[in-house]
């Protein structure tokens, strides 16, 4: 994304109908150094329907050494089932801040990405393995809630970012 002052804005609504499985495994998203974007992602599910998708996204053109100095993103996930709320999350991130280098957010890593799995059951052994999963270029964590099984990574490179949830 890059934008000239304007907002940039991507609104993604899926709909998963009863039976239904939807994988949402998009291209990462690239903000150039500057941009001001607003990412959403609304996923409804029928009350026995299955989704499996991931959101990546880098700050900056790291290819080109360009960091996101500038600019602003502000990101959303909403998961529904049967008009259920399961799970939300916010994320707003400004460009050249020091909250982007803390332990706590990004620890200086241009690449963040949220895995989001709902509608089966993730047993102990399930979760044991995905855990235990090696995270080359970065690190991953994953957190069970009783609907949602959430994975999360953040590093340098958003194709390790890619190989990690592919692995999960």
């Amino acid at each position: 994304y890059r934008s000239s002052g304007a907002e940039a804005e991507a609104v993604t609504t899926l709909r998963a109908g009863p039976r239904a499985m939807v994988e949402w495994l998009p291209q990462e998203s690239i903000l150039f150094d500057g941009a001001c974007a607003s990412i959403s992602l609304r996923v409804d599910l029928a009350r026995d329907a299955r989704f499996f998708g991931w959101d990546i996204v880098c700050l900056g053109r790291t290819a080109s050494n360009e960091r996101f100095t500038r600019g602003h993103l502000r990101q959303s996930l909403d998961l529904f089932r049967d008009r259920t709320l399961l799970y939300c999350e916010r994320a707003a991130m400004d460009g050249g801040t020091r909250a982007l280098q803390s332990g706590a957010i990004l620890s200086g890593g241009p690449v963040f990405g949220t895995l989001a799995m709902a509608g089966a059951t993730m047993s102990d052994e399930v979760l044991a393995a995905c855990r235990a999963a090696d995270c080359p270029g970065g690190e991953g964590a994953i957190t069970r809630l009783p609907e949602v099984a959430v994975a999360r990574y953040r590093g340098d490179s958003a194709s390790a970012a890619r190989t990690y949830f592919a692995n999960l």
